[in-house]
């Protein structure tokens, strides 16, 4: 019959009146405990398996009963498990000791782990989910933040046709753009003035060119275009746009330095053809005399723009960069806001060492 040791049948009897009028005709074992020497009395039923010891709580093993009829009462066999707090007792305590066996014989559970941690948990993230629901819903409720002002931004407002001026977005590290313009398109276009208005910053101004393409990367195509004067378009790769890779940069970059002066006057619409002719998603337009630029000029790049995007061209957006000598003190143009307003593109004034900055990239 298999042995199952548990709290009740572990216990060993030391006297114990009522266990003998259970059943007088049982033959009791008297062993003296291996821990703390304790004699004590077990029934029969024990004889080969283990009890406890009612003193000090270890568990040993019971002799057989050839060994109970002796009369005399024998040592407990080995210590299974004894109280890691109560020191044993006596010689044979410390005999016991050095037969204890690992605790992981013992019948005794470890303490179940409190609940406290855990409830106290749940309550700490139902709290945290309250919150974040809250914050979710009220910022539903309120009006999204606007978008802050680059110091080279021009003030926004509503342009004399009724557009609202968008704001630009200032350019982070390594990303894509020209200044405060972020350029995300395949293919870009920079539609450069190059007459008297512009002549102070022309310079400037195609090594600011070469250092937006520079930001572009490989993936993007890009072309420089320059104002029209004499009938003449130069544009630079006169192929059209090519990959913006580090080389091809360097090489458009020397070609317009050899190539392109200022010229007394210009003219936006021819150029403006040939860089719309290209199917860019992005061109930007810069030039020094937005002062001199009126409302009809505006209306007829507009047009221009219209006319090419109905032919199934695709929508192209037409950044504008106000080239002016103080830019706190400058007035933005009005006809310029509205070109850029008009196309979705991003409107700002500009001056000569934020173009050094934007060429030194």
């Amino acid at each position: 019959m298999a042995f199952a040791p548990n709290e009740a049948n572990l216990r060993c009897n030391v006297d114990d009146p009522l266990a003998r009028v259970v059943d007088s005709r049982a033959v009791m074992i008297s062993l003296i405990c291996s821990n703390c020497s304790h004699t004590i009395s077990v029934d029969e039923g024990f004889a080969g398996g283990v009890c406890r010891c009612v003193h000090c709580g270890a568990i040993q093993t019971v002799p057989d009963l050839d060994a109970a009829k002796s009369g005399k009462p024998a040592f407990g066999g080995k210590t299974l498990y004894q109280k890691p707090s109560e020191a044993p007792t006596g010689d044979l305590g410390k005999l016991s000791r050095a037969a204890t066996v690992p605790t992981r014989t013992a019948t005794a559970k470890p303490k179940s782990p409190s609940m406290t941690p855990i409830v106290i948990g749940a309550i700490a993230a139902a709290a945290v989910g309250a919150v974040a629901v809250a914050a979710f819903v009220l910022r539903g409720h309120s009006s999204p933040a606007q978008p802050s002002q680059s110091t080279e931004n021009a003030p926004t407002g509503t342009t004399p046709s009724g557009d609202r001026a968008p704001t630009p977005q200032p350019t982070t590290p390594n990303r894509p753009g020209f200044g405060a313009i972020d350029l995300s398109g395949p293919t870009v276009v920079y539609l450069l003035d190059r007459g008297d208005a512009t002549a102070e910053f022309l310079p400037e101004l195609i090594r600011a060119a070469a250092g937006s393409a520079r930001s572009l990367g490989p993936a993007t195509r890009f072309q420089v275009v320059f104002w029209t004067s004499d009938d003449e378009s130069p544009a630079f790769p006169a192929a059209g746009p090519t990959a913006a890779t580090a080389a091809n940069v360097a090489s458009v970059l020397q070609q317009m330095k050899a190539q392109v002066g200022t010229s007394r006057a210009t003219n936006v619409m021819p150029a403006l053809d040939v860089a719309l002719g290209q199917s860019p998603a992005e061109i930007v337009l810069a030039t020094g005399k937005g002062a001199s630029i009126d409302d009809e000029l505006a209306g007829e790049v507009l047009a221009r723009i219209r006319a090419r995007e109905a032919t199934g061209s695709r929508r192209v957006k037409v950044h504008v960069v106000d080239l002016q000598r103080n830019t706190a003190d400058e007035q933005p143009s009005p006809a310029l806001q509205r070109i850029a307003s008009a196309t979705s593109g991003v409107y700002v004034q500009m001056d000569d060492a934020k173009l050094d900055e934007i060429g030194g990239r």
